[in-house]
């Protein structure tokens, strides 16, 4: 395992949580993302395979002890493998 690195901003909080962002495809259509009068694209944009993302995951892992990992995108239960990306996060010992 790598040394660990503390990276901490301005008010001393620590960066141990990561959000990923999985996907653009969403089938909500909520005024958080969609322009009012705009017609939601429904194509897929290309977004990393599942073992593409643990392996970016563990290397962050190895550098700063991620503590809690936070799956986003669109709507991140459309993106396929969502139970493997998952069970390969816990692999880590990242719990939350």
């Amino acid at each position: 395992m790598h040394n660990s690195i503390q990276i901490e901003d301005i008010h001393g909080r620590s960066f141990q949580t990561l959000r990923v962002s999985l996907t653009s495809a969403c089938n909500m259509s909520c005024v958080y993302c969609v322009t009012p009068g705009k017609f939601q694209e429904s194509s897929l944009k290309k977004s990393l395979q599942t073992k593409e993302y643990l392996k970016i995951i563990q290397k962050l892992h190895e550098q700063v002890q991620l503590k809690t990992i936070r799956l986003t995108g669109g709507e991140p239960l459309l993106f396929k493998e969502l139970p493997l990306l998952v069970k390969g996060i816990k692999d880590m010992g990242i719990s939350d």
